[in-house]
């Protein structure tokens, strides 16, 4: 599941102390998508926070119009959630990780949840994989 995959790699990195990020967001996101995902996994947790705290504000100020308040709230959880402290790989944080993939499952949209938090990914939608990712996380359970 990519919901999973989205916000369970947040919780794997190791600690570091906090510092400036060692790229910019408009710099990281000028790098083709194989340069994008290869830096990402090797940048410090304070860079990887603001790499998606800033690509996921960015793409709700895109998309607030078309989003409930709900979702918009989910949305703002989840960008709260990424703090460099979210990238440290506690079981702490790997619980709070899971809980909110479970939040995230049948409120959004697979193909939103990779545009807005995964900046080293280029997003892509398929309406078969919307409808079977729906079908079979909130209408088969």
């Amino acid at each position: 599941m990519l919901i999973a995959l989205c916000i369970t790699s947040l919780a794997i990195a190791g600690t570091a102390p906090q510092q400036k990020p060692v790229i910019a967001y408009e710099a990281f996101m000028e790098l083709d998508e194989k340069d994008r995902q290869e830096r990402f996994d090797n940048y410090d947790p304070e860079t990887k926070s603001h790499l998606m705290r800033t690509h996921a504000r960015k793409w709700l100020e895109q998309n607030r119009p078309r989003l409930s308040k709900a979702q918009i709230a989910l949305i703002n959880e989840a960008m709260d959630f990424l703090s460099p402290d979210a990238f440290t790989g506690t079981p702490e944080m790997q619980a709070k990780s899971r809980a909110l993939i479970e939040k995230f499952k049948c409120a959004i949209p697979e193909s939103d949840v990779v545009a807005a938090f995964r900046p080293d990914m280029a997003p892509s939608s398929n309406w078969l994989n919307e409808f079977w990712h729906w079908f079979w996380n909130c209408a088969f359970r």
